[in-house]
């Protein structure tokens, strides 16, 4: 992950309010730009409520755009930004609900060096429970699993181990009491996304949040 920003809404506009020092790289990359390559879809998240996942190939990212949503508003986005320029194994995933099925299905995604896998993805359907997104549906927790291609869980450990990718994460969306998405991202230890993940979760006695799950 080459940084992340944060844009909040002021004035009825979403505008960065944060961003990782490293997010620095991106603005460098992009400064040629008088328009930032994701406003647009920033907007329509915020507008919407709905993540959103979108491979900017020009730039050699893919970006995460993630809704936080309080009292049935938008009131901040969240962006991701995966660096694909060293072509290891990458894949980001959006899974939503479609109606009259009760299972997610993919809705949008972005993948780097994985053909195989890409063909075989979006035919894949999480009931309930099943697999990663099908976990944290069940859950609405996020989920993590550190070695995908020996899990008994995930679908495609198969296609995991042919593709070189063994970490998997993955996060609810929730808008109220509802699950609206689960995004999921996909990489192999030896170029994760992340260096470690970490979910905290609200204790028992409430007013505080404790480390539940680790990995890397």
């Amino acid at each position: 992950m080459i940084g992340a920003e944060v844009w909040s809404l002021v004035d009825g506009s979403m505008v960065r309010q944060a961003a990782t020092p490293s997010i620095g790289d991106l603005d460098q990359r992009i400064c040629h730009r008088s328009h930032h390559p994701v406003s647009d879809q920033i907007d329509a998240v915020g507008t919407s409520r709905l993540p959103q996942v979108i491979a900017l190939d020009g730039l050699k990212l893919t970006a995460l755009i993630w809704p936080i949503i309080d009292r049935g508003q938008a009131s901040s986005v969240v962006v991701l930004y995966l660096d694909t320029t060293n072509k290891a194994p990458l894949a980001a995933e959006l899974w939503t609900g479609r109606p009259g099925r009760s299972e997610l299905c993919m809705s949008s995604s972005s993948y780097t060096s994985l053909d195989r896998f890409a063909k075989l993805s979006p035919h894949i359907a999480f009931p309930n429970g099943s697999g990663l997104p099908g976990r944290v549906w069940q859950t609405n927790l996020p989920q993590m699993d550190g070695d995908l291609t020996d899990s008994p869980t995930f679908m495609r450990s198969t296609g995991a181990q042919t593709e070189g990718l063994d970490i998997g994460f993955a996060m609810p969306c929730v808008d109220g009491s509802s699950l609206t998405a689960v995004a999921l991202m996909l990489s192999g230890k030896a170029k994760s996304i992340a260096r470690v993940y970490e979910t905290w979760t609200p204790s028992q006695r409430g007013g505080s949040l404790r480390l539940s799950c680790t990995e890397g």
